[in-house]
């Protein structure tokens, strides 16, 4: 049975209040960017307040700012035990994690096309933690996700740090502050625990909910 998914809201004491969506676009001057489109899909119970609907928002507005030009992205939802059959498939490694990242292009200069699984359990945790909801929490492991496909790569611990950092700078150009290095009661769970981030190249393999019968190549794993 999935862990009942976090209740907490903005009224409560140390949840920080969501923003508006007026930031800033960092839009090239004399160009407009296509919007990059985002689907959201919940193969389990939504959290609360409501993930759907404010995710993909949230994300399109954050792709923008980052640059992005176009494409498309899928978003799904699992708890930890679809989480943890994924990972072991996908990674071969046991357990439940944040995110698995599926990059579909053969050519990173390509319009973004992915898939990025998201888990609502690890999430939940991770915000009872830090006082947040649980849809910021998810918001930033889409974050990570897109900060993957941009190029982003954790195989160091340096490389982790840099890409941390990075996701917490376009949460708080779009206005939520940091959410990653937010303080907490314990420290994120790193490689060992509750798993690692993950990133795969394979073209037309969605890994929730549809067939896969292109090749797996193993995601790289994230350090930090």
């Amino acid at each position: 049975m999935p862990a009942e998914c976090d209740t907490s809201s903005s009224t409560h004491d140390g949840v920080v209040s969501l923003p508006d969506d007026d930031a800033e676009s960092a839009e090239p001057p004399g160009r407009r960017l296509k919007p990059c489109r985002i689907s959201y899909q919940l193969e389990t119970s939504d959290c609360q307040p409501e993930s759907r609907g404010w995710l993909e928002k949230q994300l399109a507005r954050i792709a923008k700012l980052a640059g992005v030009d176009g494409g498309q992205i899928a978003i799904v939802l699992v708890d930890d035990q679809r989480m943890s059959e994924l990972h072991e498939q996908f990674s071969g490694i046991g357990g439940t994690t944040d995110i698995l990242t599926f990059d579909h292009r053969d050519d990173p200069s390509e319009p973004m096309e992915a898939d990025l699984v998201i888990c609502r359990d690890v999430a939940q945790r991770e915000a009872a933690q830090r006082g947040h909801e649980t849809r910021l929490e998810l918001l930033l492991y889409a974050v990570h996700g897109l900060n993957h496909l941009l190029g982003g790569d954790d195989h160091t611990t340096a490389g982790a740090k840099a890409m941390h950092e990075w996701e917490d700078r376009m949460l708080t150009a779009a206005g939520f502050g940091a959410v990653f290095y937010r303080p907490a009661r314990k420290p994120r769970a790193t490689a060992g625990s509750t798993g690692t981030r993950k990133t795969t190249k394979k073209k037309k393999a969605t890994p929730a909910g549809r067939a896969t019968k292109k090749s797996q190549k193993r995601p790289r794993s994230n350090p930090g």
